[in-house]
C-alpha cells in the first residue's frame, strides 16, 4: 500500500466537505486555516470537533503525509481507501461510530 501524499490529504478534505451521507446522518463541517508551513483542516461532526490535520505547503505533490490516518481516526489502509474513494462517507461514519467517536445516528 502507498503512503498518503499531499494530493490524498487534499482529496480527503474535499470528500469530507462535499460528501453527503445517507438520510439521518449529518454532514461533516470542514474548516481550513493557513498557518506556518501548513494548511490546517479541522473536521467537525454533529457540532463536535473530532479531528484536525495539516497539509504541508509547497509544490511537491508526492510529499508524504503519514500522520493523517491517526489524526482522522483511521488505519493507514482505511485512510488510503478513503482518499481513493474506496471508502464512502457513510463507511467513515460507521468506523467512527464503532470506535465510539461519533453516534451512529445522531439525534
Amino acid at each position: 500500500m502507498s503512503n498518503l501524499t499531499k494530493d490524498d490529504a487534499e482529496e480527503i478534505a474535499r470528500k469530507l466537505r462535499r460528501g453527503r451521507p445517507t438520510i439521518g446522518r449529518q454532514r461533516f463541517e470542514v474548516v481550513e486555516q493557513s498557518r506556518g508551513g501548513y494548511r490546517w483542516i479541522s473536521i467537525s461532526y454533529g457540532g463536535r470537533r473530532l479531528a484536525r490535520y495539516g497539509i504541508k505547503h509547497g509544490s511537491r505533490r508526492n510529499a508524504g503525509h503519514d500522520w493523517i490516518p491517526g489524526q482522522i481516526h483511521l488505519s493507514d489502509s482505511e485512510a488510503y481507501d478513503f482518499a481513493k474513494c474506496h471508502l464512502s462517507i457513510d463507511g467513515y461514519i460507521d468506523i467512527l461510530a464503532r470506535k465510539n467517536i461519533v453516534a451512529a445516528r445522531p439525534t
